[in-house]
């Protein structure tokens, strides 16, 4: 058995699972392998600790145990991830009722030291012997189930098909080229200007990554960052970026600019690493730069999903002497109190809301922007209209009073040595 869990190990997890096929056969019946595997375990062991990650396993381990008969299975496979073998299943319809119980109750919070932990998990099902008549089989079409209901979003359960596998074969290989693209100099980095709407100067710079990979060409952020963040390269790729960034604003400073700050996007992955804020700050003091000269941008949906880590990040960068900005605005819904507390830099209007200003109905249309713009400068934030496409969403934008206005009307993202002689050129807003 498992040393922390009291669960059946791997071995004896093998030998039940051919067991109960074995039956299966004999009987005409239907078994259920299900592999469970909890959300963002690693940042719980990053922000609490390893023993609170213990507790969680235990907690989970007990919660799986009570969802199941005396005649299913639950182990411990490795890590983060259980296996269940449930047996005599009459339908997979009585399989999901059974799991979706079963998801429920791992959603509940994991109390730990007077602090509520939120867990959750992704599941992947297969059935005997509709996905694998061999144990082996079953528990890699469960495997690939799960995969699938990570990458389509958190808390899900997913059913094993047959089309999975080509899917998930394409993302095996994406993560077999994202370990390398690194020292192979696959990545580089593009700066999108964000204009300032009264004088018409470079603002500030936001730093994109871009993939140059071998087989499929550029590839945008949202081709590779989700399965990054997945698997934990997120936080290399975002160390690299960070590093591009200050080495760009070193370049800026020796051409005597330093009042035009670059913004990167970081992951909940990556601020939630213990030497995230220090690592700003060795990368800060290497290069000479002044704090401001960086933006830390956080995606407003990420805000309240982990407000306690979000308090204690924006906290860190004010005594650092950075400030924390809001991408995507409109896309949460985050208390506006809590954006005060925070102390936000600023508030960059999301696609949605600047995608929406059209020519024929500026009244419906552009409620969404009016409103969040208003929002803002009542929290005394300074607005960015950003994804500008059209000069209505320009004049929209300006016109209503954003401090900043950025998007491909005025120029789309640039290599550095493009980006370093823009801000000798101001773009007219």
């Amino acid at each position: 058995h498992d040393a922390l869990t009291g669960l059946a190990n791997r071995n004896l997890l093998w030998d039940r699972l051919e067991h109960a096929l074995h039956l299966a056969q004999r009987q005409k019946s239907l078994v259920a392998v299900v592999l469970v595997d909890l959300n963002n375990f690693k940042a719980i062991n990053d922000t609490h600790g390893h023993e609170a990650g213990d507790v969680v396993l235990k907690v989970v381990a007990k919660r799986l145990l009570a969802s199941v008969r005396d005649s299913d299975t639950v182990a411990r496979m490795s890590g983060d991830e259980f296996v269940m073998v449930l047996v005599n299943q009459p339908s997979p319809r009585f399989t999901l009722r059974m799991i979706e119980r079963l998801r429920q109750s791992l959603t509940q919070p994991v109390s730990f030291m007077h602090k509520e932990i939120e867990v959750g998990a992704s599941l992947g099902v297969a059935v005997y012997p509709h996905d694998g008549d061999s144990a082996a089989d079953l528990v890699r079409s469960a495997d690939v189930a799960m995969y699938h209901a990570k990458a389509t979003g958190r808390n899900e359960i997913h059913f094993f098909s047959s089309d999975m596998k080509s899917t998930t074969d394409a993302r095996q290989k994406l993560d077999a080229g994202m370990a390398h693209a690194i020292e192979r100099g696959e990545l580089f980095m593009l700066y999108q200007p964000c204009i300032d709407a009264r004088s018409g100067t470079v603002k500030s710079f936001e730093a994109l990554l871009r993939w140059r990979h071998p087989e499929h060409g550029v590839l945008l952020p949202g081709a590779f960052l989700s399965e990054a963040e997945e698997s934990g390269r997120i936080v290399q790729f975002g160390a690299w970026v960070l590093d591009q960034a200050c080495l760009f604003l070193r370049e800026l400073k020796e051409l005597g600019v330093t009042c035009v700050p670059v913004s990167v996007n970081v992951s909940a992955r990556e601020y939630m690493q213990q030497d995230f804020v220090a690592g700003i700050a060795t990368r800060l003091a290497l290069h000479g730069l002044a704090p401001d000269s960086l933006q830390i941008e956080l995606r407003e949906e990420t805000l309240m999903r982990n407000p306690g880590q979000v308090r204690d990040l924006a906290g860190q960068l004010r005594q650092l002497g950075l400030t924390l900005s809001v991408d995507e605005f409109g896309q949460g819904m985050t208390d506006l109190g809590f954006l005060r507390e925070l102390a936000v830099g600023q508030l960059k209007l999301s696609k949605e809301a600047v995608h929406a200003i059209a020519d024929d109905e500026p009244r419906d249309s552009s409620i969404m922007a009016r409103t969040l713009i208003d929002i803002g400068h009542n929290l005394r934030m300074p607005v960015i209209g950003d994804a500008i496409e059209t000069r209505s969403q320009m004049e929209f934008l300006k016109g209503h009073g954003c401090e900043g206005l950025q998007g491909t009307w005025f120029s789309e993202p640039m290599p550095p040595d493009a980006a370093r002689e823009l801000v000798r050129n101001p773009l007219p807003a």
